[in-house]
């Protein structure tokens, strides 16, 4: 059987027993299987990638902040306000990220300067 939609193609079973046959998984691109087997990776994925970003906005090492977040979700605690990215900093400042704030200034200062130099040279000419 050939791939129901254009763009994925079948994954084979080993043995004639599987309660799933070839045509029931497909593979669509970047290795995700139907939704329809193994649910929509969509929704769960912005979620983890808006988690990540606060993390990287509020320069805090992205794992540590992860890891505690599933860890107290999990424990099902009640004060979620203290898992935002700003108030978790405050209370976790070993996991702050003091560099990734040099590196940042240092661009910050590549960039401005790198634009202060063309405006001159557009005033000149």
């Amino acid at each position: 059987m050939g791939p129901s939609q254009p763009g994925q193609a079948e994954v084979g079973l080993a043995g004639d027993d599987d309660k799933l046959d070839e045509s029931t998984l497909t593979l669509r691109a970047a290795g995700t299987f139907d939704r329809h087997i193994c649910g929509f990776p969509g929704p769960r994925a912005a979620v983890l990638y808006t988690i990540l970003a606060g993390a990287k906005r509020h320069r805090i090492e992205p794992w540590a902040y992860v890891r505690e977040l599933l860890m107290r979700l999990n424990a099902d605690d009640q004060r979620l306000e203290d898992l935002l990215p700003d108030r978790w900093a405050i209370q976790h400042p070993e996991s702050m990220l003091t560099y990734r704030l040099e590196e940042s200034r240092n661009k910050a200062a590549i960039k401005r300067d790198r634009r202060t130099r063309r405006r001159a040279q557009a005033e000149c000419h």
